[in-house]
């Protein structure tokens, strides 16, 4: 016998949910093959592209928040190596997943001068200017902020802009910056990126049914499933003519049920008997020729530079305690050692894709004073600080033409489903020959398939 499938979509004709109707053989083997079709398209088997994430007809748009994070670092100028100017307070490297391209809003919430300009701008994967510089909008004086003192603000600027295109993009918001009898107060306290919503209450994916629940189960559950059996029901099951078994519209409500854990990762509410006899909590890993789904994992801002001439915000790093201030954002010195150092640590759970070929990359987005010549030795690794287990090391790149450098990772280990540490490190191979000082700026974990 074969597997019944449906070449594309069918649904149900008015008449086969009428209440009480009889039931005609093509009515049920229609709800069987669109549950295989579904099904097939959900995992990507039996040859089947997999729905995707991108909006365009293949399925729904992630709407997954890209970055929230609290950084309360000073903004003051210490010492008299670093003159008063403009400097890049924030500085990131973002992924943009596939049909994500949108209106993304940026809220960044700083102490800052009354009448400061605040300005964005947009890089793309080559360092070329996609949209800016143009100044926030100051929203005022926020009560949630810490308190101002009476030269300086607490304000939130807000940037909507267009992202145009799937990828990774950096954002780098520029302000001046003041030794503290000019601006005792001068603090960056967090920032946050999102979509912009079309509507209040949009969703943010898959959504999640009304919670009924089933108020009885009329016969037995069906023996235990597997992946590969899953979603199988048979041409003979529904023979013209032939006997209509319970059985059969049992296997298919637990198949739809199956097929709604799978995709959702929650448990189908109401009667236990039509769960899964497994934990399925959206493990993809069982799947191996699922399609892989690009995902946004986090967002980490670490440092600042100079905003025009390439000279360091933070000076030389010589103390292992540097003061608070923008010498006390993450650089590395000309004297740093061969030992790989952790930059920064971050504790995810980490979605079920297959570890074996996830393509999880970490993006280190780096500033160096001296420009690209004078980075060779330095190199970059994820530790997993669960496993102890390594990526490889990376040297990094530069960005356009600019003082900026990317050092991508990839073959990172991690386990799914699980909280994972991951150490982002960095360590040269020549210590002290033709290094220059680092300034780390940010890092962003993402899905790359």
């Amino acid at each position: 016998m074969s597997r019944i499938k449906n070449a594309t979509f069918q649904g149900a004709v008015p008449r086969s949910v009428v209440a009480d109707a009889s039931i005609r053989r093509d009515w049920l083997a229609n709800v069987a093959g669109d549950v295989a079709k579904v099904s097939d398209l959900a995992t990507g088997e039996n040859g089947e592209t997999p729905i995707t994430h991108t909006g365009n007809g293949d399925g729904c748009p992630l709407r997954l928040p890209l970055a929230a994070q609290h950084l309360d670092r000073s903004l003051i100028i210490y010492g008299t190596t670093i003159a008063e100017d403009d400097f890049y307070v924030l500085a990131v490297p973002v992924f943009v997943p596939a049909g994500e391209a949108d209106i993304y809003r940026l809220d960044v919430d700083m102490r800052a001068l009354a009448g400061a300009v605040v300005t964005l701008e947009v890089l793309d994967s080559t360092g070329a200017n996609v949209w800016g510089p143009y100044p926030g909008t100051a929203r005022g004086t926020d009560d949630d902020l810490p308190g101002a003192s009476n030269v300086s603000q607490a304000q939130r600027f807000r940037w909507d802009f267009e992202v145009a295109a799937a990828g990774v993009f950096y954002l780098l918001v520029k302000r001046p910056c003041y030794f503290i009898d000019a601006d005792p107060d001068a603090r960056i306290v967090s920032w946050t990126l999102d979509h912009v919503r079309a509507t209040v209450g949009e969703s943010n994916g898959l959504t999640a049914g009304n919670g009924g629940t089933a108020l009885s189960d009329p016969y037995d559950a069906h023996a235990t499933f597997t992946p590969s059996t899953d979603h199988d029901t048979y041409d003979e099951e529904v023979a013209t003519d032939g006997p209509l078994s319970a059985y059969v519209l049992t296997r298919i409500n637990r198949q739809l049920n199956t097929l709604w854990e799978y995709i959702t990762g929650a448990v189908i509410p109401g009667n236990a008997t039509y769960q899964c006899s497994t934990t399925w909590n959206n493990n993809r890993a069982s799947f191996t020729s699922e399609g892989l789904m690009d995902f946004p994992l986090q967002v980490v801002a670490l440092g600042a530079c100079h905003g025009d001439t390439g000279k360091p915000a933070v000076g030389d790093y010589t103390d292992s305690t540097p003061s608070d201030g923008l010498i006390g954002w993450t650089t590395h010195p000309l004297s740093e050692s061969a030992t790989n150092d952790n930059v920064t640590s971050l504790v995810m759970t980490l979605p079920s894709f297959r570890t074996s070929s996830s393509d999880l990359k970490c993006l280190v987005f780096v500033h160096s004073p001296g420009g690209a010549g004078t980075t060779g030795n330095w190199r970059f690794r994820v530790n997993n600080g669960t496993t102890a287990t390594n990526s490889s090391a990376v040297a990094l790149v530069q960005v356009g033409t600019s003082n900026f450098l990317v050092a991508t990772i990839t073959g990172i280990p991690f386990s799914a489903s699980a909280d994972n540490l991951l150490n982002i490190q960095i360590a040269h191979n020549a210590a002290g020959a033709g290094v220059d000082q680092l300034d780390i700026l940010g890092a962003c974990f993402y899905f790359d398939p």
